[in-house]
């Protein structure tokens, strides 16, 4: 049975801390945006429907780009079955 130090180690490990950090980082950018529609909307003179409309965009944007990623690691990669 490997121990404590080969687990923590181990490429499984550091492949979900990786992602981790990234997902993290994701995170942030749209916890960034929805701050930053505030400023933008108030210097633009942006209604708060306007404002609404631009923060949707950017989101499915964000989600659109990763999405594409996903789809064609899916479709290269040898598994049967993605879930």
């Amino acid at each position: 049975m490997p121990g404590f130090v080969e687990f923590v180690t181990s490429e499984r490990v550091k492949v979900v801390i990786m992602l981790a950090l990234a997902l993290a980082l994701c995170n942030a950018d749209r916890v960034v945006m929805s701050v930053a529609i505030v400023p933008l909307s108030l210097s633009n003179g942006w209604s708060k429907s306007f404002a609404g409309v631009v923060q949707v965009h950017f989101f499915l944007q964000f989600e659109l780009f990763f999405m594409k990623f996903v789809y064609v690691e899916v479709i290269s990669s040898n598994f049967k079955y993605c879930f």
